[in-house]
């Protein structure tokens, strides 16, 4: 091994130790991990060391038609750690990691998931991300997981408590759902062989541009967890 590429070793197993270090305490975000990821775009990026500073609230929603509850519920100016490139950023956190802390602690599960929510698809989903998808939106998207309370049925689109509902399933009152928020449109996280979700629901008032630009921040942030 020559001298250059043992330092490069060297320079990554330390990236990696901190990368590790910043996930289980959550705390200082300066580090300066590398790490190489492809997006939908078949891009390869170079992700760094950095945070996400949120600039609302991601907290529960009940209306008549369904509830959801963020993984993780987090509130305007909270920092978490994550892993930056020029056009996404992706806590370092996962939906799975936050279950167990919070289960632990036995933090009250009144306005979050608990761990029997969260299956092993949605648990490898950051707590939080932010990506610029390739119409120049830039989207925040958080995982959650929605319980209907009305039967809806497939290929119907359903006006309900200031959502417009659109699903190719039937779904039954009681049913949970995975889903990503990404600002006013929740989308499933599975997908169909159209690779887009087969449930929407958007807020009243959003255009087709806005629903189609958040299927195209799904897709980001679903090549990201490699699905």
């Amino acid at each position: 091994m020559t001298r250059a590429s043992s330092t490069k070793a060297l320079l990554t197993l330390i990236a990696l130790i901190l990368v590790m270090s910043a996930y289980k305490s959550l705390a200082s975000p300066e580090i300066t991990a590398n790490a190489q990821a492809s997006g939908s775009d078949g891009r390869t990026r170079t992700f760094l060391g950095g945070q996400l500073d949120l600039d609302s609230d991601f907290q529960p929603v009940d209306n008549k038609s369904f509830t959801y509850r963020p993984v993780q519920p987090l509130a305007k100016h909270d920092a978490l750690v994550a892993m930056v490139s020029s056009d996404q950023a992706w806590s370092v956190y996962t939906a799975g990691a936050a279950q167990r802390s919070q289960d632990e602690k036995g933090d009250s599960t009144n306005d979050r998931t608990s761990a029997r929510d969260v299956g092993a698809v949605l648990a490898k989903y950051p707590v939080v991300g932010m990506v610029k998808t390739s119409d120049g939106n830039i989207h925040w998207l958080y995982p959650a997981v929605l319980k209907a309370k009305t039967d809806i049925q497939a290929g119907k689109v359903v006006q309900g408590d200031g959502y417009q509902i659109e699903t190719e399933r039937s779904v039954k009152a009681g049913d949970s759902i995975s889903v990503l928020v990404v600002g006013g449109v929740i989308l499933s996280i599975e997908g169909t062989a159209a690779s887009k979700p087969w449930f929407t629901a958007s807020k009243n008032g959003a255009r087709p541009n806005d629903r189609a630009s958040a299927i195209k921040a799904w897709r980001i942030e679903k090549a990201y967890v490699g699905e």
